[in-house]
């Protein structure tokens, strides 16, 4: 019943603007259409904002999930670094060691320095 009201009420208020501008001298009424066409200006410049906001708050989001996803891949990054960076020593110093073991087995055996 309420709405029934509101509606009858802006109804009644449509009805004695309109009344108004139609009692109005002609200087009045370009007045009023200036105000209206001002009125229009704004509400368009209104939906444009809202439109360029809704894009912003897109991109924004967008971006926000990018960096999160960046975030967590260099997290993943660091720890397989930490994890298997030793690996990669070990496998370029094991052949090393292993011509150092057995230099150090012929040393014990080798009679002459000079070879050795």
């Amino acid at each position: 019943m309420q709405n029934d009201t509101n509606m009858n009420e802006e109804e009644l208020q449509k009805e004695e603007t309109e009344n108004m501008q139609t009692e109005r001298p002609a200087e009045e009424n370009n007045g009023t259409n200036r105000e209206v066409e001002i009125i229009l200006e704004l509400d368009a410049k209104l939906k444009a904002a809202e439109v360029e906001i809704a894009d912003m708050k897109d991109k924004f989001i967008r971006k926000s999930a990018e960096f999160e996803n960046y975030k967590r891949r260099t997290e993943l990054e660091q720890t397989s670094l930490i994890k298997y960076g030793g690996e990669l020593l070990a496998m370029k110093i094991l052949p090393v060691i292993d011509d150092f073991d057995r230099s150090q087995q012929h040393v014990n055996e080798a009679t002459d320095l000079q070879k050795v």
